[in-house]
């Protein structure tokens, strides 16, 4: 039996039963998330606010740039450049915290939605693009959905150590030849899209994680005894 036929008999085995799941995916999701209890959704609220502050802070700060780098003036394009690679640079180590302490808690379930791998076409940047295609392939080898989901978390969390570095080089280089155009300014106009959608997609593992750790306490409260 020729290796090509086996890997080409496992891919067929993996498509067929993510086709049989699918329509039972949206039934389950359904379900686990009427399981999400109040504090748990504050939780997720609270972080959703601030998460969609610093992405607006960043956008309104690169839309200024390109604005003032339509109209000619480099001075004011690159002091809202570098302002919006400050709000990138402060809040990626915010969002390495907390997927670590995802990772943490992750141990803590046995069971999650099912998980979808990160979109690797929304990337834009080589870097955080080649990250979630590897995440994607391995996302389709492990078993469960708590191993797929950890798998998300190391992929979310190797984008958000390469963003502001592609970033903070690019700005640094659009300044020193200020230039309006190029291939610098298109890497952080990349980087910050793929900054925008790498906190999408922590707020939505967080949700995940939130939601299986309150059907976790929740069984919990069912199986034990009366007192």
């Amino acid at each position: 039996m020729s290796v090509l036929w086996i890997v080409a008999a496992a891919l067929g085995l993996v498509l067929f039963l993510r086709v049989f799941h699918l329509h039972n995916n949206q039934a389950i999701r359904r379900d686990w998330e009427m399981l999400l209890t109040p504090a748990g959704l504050q939780a997720y609220r609270q972080l959703k606010a601030s998460i969609s502050l610093d992405l607006e802070t960043a956008g309104y700060s690169y839309g200024e740039a390109l604005r003032f780098r339509d109209a000619g003036s480099v001075d004011d394009a690159i002091r809202l450049l570098r302002s919006g690679c400050a709000v990138i640079a402060q809040a990626a180590p915010d969002r390495l915290r907390l997927l670590a302490g995802m990772s943490v808690y992750s141990r803590m379930v046995a069971a999650m939605l099912p998980v979808r791998p990160l979109p690797v076409r929304g990337f834009r940047l080589p870097g955080t693009w080649g990250v979630a295609g590897l995440a994607t392939v391995l996302h389709h080898v492990v078993v469960t959905s708590v191993e797929q989901f950890r798998i998300r978390l190391w992929a979310l969390r190797e984008g958000f150590r390469i963003v502001p570095r592609v970033v903070a080089r690019s700005t640094d280089r659009v300044a020193a030849h200020r230039t309006l155009a190029g291939t610098d300014w298109e890497r952080v106009m990349a980087g910050q899209a793929d900054f925008q959608l790498l906190s999408d997609e922590s707020l939505e593992s967080f949700r995940i994680l939130v939601t299986a750790l309150c059907a976790e306490k929740r069984e919990l409260v069912l199986s034990s005894p009366v007192v």
